[in-house]
């Protein structure tokens, strides 16, 4: 045969064994809807390598990730593994959501995820066959070719009758990516890993060995310029503290330990530095992705054996560890301190280990072998060079921050032994003056706004920190009240009169409070004092436990009726709580502070009787005012008894002669709150109307008529007509003369 045959054929086998390939991978119908990788490729899709790690077995093993656009809610997802590839739709809700694929194998993955960015988001979720995973995703706009997809999945299954076909063919080049290897764990279920006898390596390669790792964790404290509190919330909250070595130049190689209740880990080198790493002395290693960054960081992710955590930490502080841990507490200066010591011995049952020494400068290191015997130690060698002083970051100081309606203004300064290169505010350039201050404006939205500022120093060190704005605005929600004020306006002194007045908010029985009845009563001794020209010295005043029966009573049979002067005294009774009718409708009851709703006749006042108990006293006037019903009802939604489910109508029966009756509602109806402004809604109209804006004829005075004018107008607009105030008695009653 000649060359060029033989040149000829070897071309023929090639294209046959591309074409077959090809055509097991476009030509596989996908579970359920029949879509090939080839059909899946078309439109706007991307495609590139991730890296995927499974928790149980740990394994770690990349995929091949195609997805339409990521600015849809809707974006088609399809994964390829080596040996199965599932796909499906997600839903993006703003950032967040969960899915499920389904697999060519016949199984399921579901995932839930959370992004820091459009492009940086972090998964964990569920492989129906291989159990629990996670992986940091990060979207690139790469196309790949179904030929180098092809070349990744070529021990992927074909359809089932290719299958025996496709295990037959051997000419293909294996040029399938290597896997990449989490520390102390295994690429692939075929090869293992004695730990032990792994060795730390140079900077930005994970170190392996427990013993390493421990040498690593105590040379990081040594060199570590800044420090901050960490909290991690996971089956439970731990707190402590981060420690952050600065000595390397490039910001992805900067080391963090981490010492948080049971876990000491040390941070892995990633240079992605939205995403966090770290392998810890417990064995544990931890994946997650950094959400958000102000004075701190905010990291979501998993630890292997613990589960799902979030790291939290608050604000980076510069200092040495010296300085760092003057500011821990015991608990955690005793464990720091311990971690820190390069010459730690570890002592188990049947070994003794002294961790290895690493050479910072180098990055090389004295491999820790096992020891066999407790009497076998291994000392290590002392380090050659000397560790380079950390540079220290820019510092932000905010001196002030306000706002007029949407401008809002943000000052402050930075500073930086390097020098600052350059300020950002929200990614914008920002002028700073020679001595480090600055000023912004920014638009400020209802809600408010968060303010993202970095500073770069010479160095290329940088410091991001985020503020917060609050919008200050003057406007008025549509429904808006007057605060009370009895100063507004002065009233003629009235040297006779008396007041005795009564608020229960809090009942010592089961019955509901008459929210706001205390504070109404408070109020409105100023009231009687400034617009009635009431004395003070001729003011009773009953506050909830104050107001029980024999209160109540002796209030009217004792003060009221020695304080009266016979034929002048003008009296004024305000009460404020709950009140309750009879079955019948009959009688009237004001319900003292112990008083019990089931025990009427027995525990409660009978309106009636304080009327004639006042009248004895021989005034020369009565005003009453009742912000009080006697339906059953509360303030609230409540019946004071529960065994009665409707309301009582009570009957309204004549006031004595002289006196002037104003209740809050009708007899059957609800005496209700005012919430905007804390009060009953009667009592704040009442005493609205007291300033002088029941004086509708501007005569500078107020008569019994014009002020229940005022208020029913008033409660009936703004209880929808539920709640009606009525009057009984005189109606043209001077109440207040202004001067």
């Amino acid at each position: 045969m000649t060359k060029l045959k033989i040149f000829s054929l070897k071309i023929a086998k090639a294209l046959a064994l591309s074409a077959f390939l090809l055509h097991c991978i476009s030509n596989t119908a996908f579970a359920n809807d029949g879509m090939s990788i080839e059909e899946f490729l078309q439109g706007n899709k991307t495609a590139t390598f991730m890296d995927i790690k499974f928790l149980s077995p740990k394994q770690q093993e990349q995929v091949i990730v195609i997805m339409s656009n990521i600015d849809s809610a809707s974006i088609d997802m399809m994964m390829v593994f080596k040996d199965d590839r599932c796909a499906g739709e997600v839903r993006n809700n703003q950032g967040t959501g969960s899915f499920k694929l389904n697999c060519l194998n016949g199984g399921e993955l579901k995932s839930a995820f959370s992004c820091s960015s459009k492009e940086q988001c972090f998964m964990r979720g569920k492989h129906s066959q291989r159990g629990k995973f996670i992986f940091s995703f990060k979207y690139s706009p790469k196309q790949m070719t179904l030929a180098e997809i092809a070349d990744f999945a070529d021990q992927m299954p074909a359809a089932p009758n290719q299958l025996a076909k496709a295990s037959q063919s051997n000419a293909a080049t294996d040029t399938k990516p290597p896997a990449v290897t989490l520390a102390n764990s295994s690429s692939s279920p075929k090869s293992t890993t004695d730990s032990s006898t792994q060795t730390a390596s140079a900077a930005g390669v994970p170190i392996n060995s427990i013993p390493e790792l421990r040498r690593s964790i105590a040379d990081t404290l040594q060199r570590s310029g800044g420090y901050s509190q960490a909290i991690i919330f996971g089956q439970e909250k731990m707190e402590g503290y981060v420690f952050v070595d600065f000595t390397e130049k490039e910001e992805w190689k900067h080391k963090v330990v981490l010492v948080a209740g049971d876990f000491e880990c040390l941070s892995q080198p990633e240079r992605d530095l939205s995403v966090a790493k770290f392998r810890c002395l417990n064995g544990d290693e931890y994946l997650g992705v950094v959400l958000d960054v102000g004075e701190g960081a905010r990291v979501n992710g998993a630890f292997t054996n613990y589960g799902d955590a979030k790291i939290v930490i608050p604000q980076f502080r510069l200092g040495s560890l010296k300085d760092s841990l003057r500011a821990v507490g015991r608990a955690e200066y005793e464990q720091i301190s311990a971690l820190s010591d390069p010459s730690r011995t570890e002592t188990r049952a049947d070994q003794t280990v002294q961790t290895a020494s690493v050479l910072p400068a180098t990055g090389t290191a004295i491999p820790a072998s096992p020891v066999n015997s407790p009497a076998q130690q291994i000392t290590p060698k002392p380090a050659q060079t000397s560790s380079p002083t950390p540079t220290p970051l820019p510092v932000i100081s905010i001196t002030s921050t306000s706002s007029a309606g949407p401008q809002g203004v943000l000052e402050g300064s930075v500073s930086d032994a390097a020098n600052i290169a350059e300020l950002r505010v929200d990614g914008r350039v920002t002028p700073v003056g020679n001595d480090g201050s600055f000023s912004v404006k920014t638009f400020v939205p209802i809600g408010g706004a968060d303010v993202m500022l970095e500073a770069f120093n010479l160095a290329g060190l940088s410091t991001t920190r985020t503020v917060r704005l609050e919008r200050s605005d003057n406007r008025r929600t549509a429904l808006s009240f007057d605060q009370l004020n009895p100063l507004k306006r002065k009233a003629a002194k009235n040297s006779d009169a008396i007041a005795l007045i009564i608020g229960v908010a809090n009942y010592a029985g089961a019955a509901a409070p008459a929210i706001y009845a205390d504070t109404d009563a408070q109020v409105f001794h100023d009231y009687a004092a400034e617009k009635l020209g009431v004395p003070t010295d001729r003011i009773e005043m009953l506050i909830n436990d104050a107001a029980d029966e024999k209160g109540m009573l002796l209030a009217v049979k004792r003060w009221l009726t020695r304080v009266a002067k016979a034929g002048k005294s003008d009296v004024y009774v305000f009460f404020a709580g709950h009140g309750l009718a009879t079955d019948d409708g009959e009688d009237m009851y004001l319900l003292p502070y112990d008083g019990t709703p089931e025990l009427l006749e027995k525990t409660a006042i009978l309106r009636d009787e304080l009327f004639q108990d006042i009248a004895s006293a021989n005034p020369r006037s009565v005003t009453v005012f009742l912000d009080t019903c006697y339906s059953g009802a509360t303030r609230g939604s409540e019946m004071l008894i529960a065994s009665r489910p409707i309301a009582i109508r009570a009957k309204e029966k004549p006031v004595p002669d002289g006196f002037t009756l104003m209740t809050a509602a009708a007899g059957d109806e609800t005496a209700k709150p005012l919430e905007e402004v804390k009060h009953g809604m009667f009592s704040y109209f009442l005493m609205k109307g007291l300033e002088g804006d029941a004086d509708r004829d501007g005569d500078n005075q107020i008569t019994t008529g014009e002020l229940h004018a005022y208020v029913q107008q008033n409660v009936m607009q703004q209880s929808s007509g539920s709640q009606t105030p009525t009057i009984a008695g005189e109606v043209d009653r001077v109440l207040v003369r202004f001067q």
